[in-house]
């Protein structure tokens, strides 16, 4: 019971994280500013979702699917947003 509910909680957090991208200023240093509007449906989707998913939890828990919200949330939280320089585009194919 407890596997179903901590989807919807993850998924929560993951919409929670986009909007504090975009009130806290870094969202420039993710994604390209002109998304912002697609990001910010995105993120109220998501909210929704996880709140959902959480009150009303699916009838059967997904591992899989937990761990890989929990890895993709583990790496936004745990990588730094940092600028990017003149010297980290050496190496770039473009």
């Amino acid at each position: 019971m407890m596997l179903r509910r901590l989807e919807g909680i993850l998924i929560a957090v993951y919409g929670c994280f986009l909007l504090f991208l975009m009130f806290s200023g870094r969202y420039s240093l993710y994604m390209n500013p002109k998304y912002m509007w697609l990001t910010f449906l995105s993120a109220v989707m998501l909210l929704v979702y996880g709140v959902h998913g959480t009150v009303y939890p699916p009838h059967r828990a997904r591992i899989f699917y937990t761990l890989v919200i929990g890895l993709l949330l583990a790496l936004m939280l745990g990588v730094p947003a940092r600028e990017l320089g003149a010297g980290d585009m050496l190496f770039s194919p473009f």
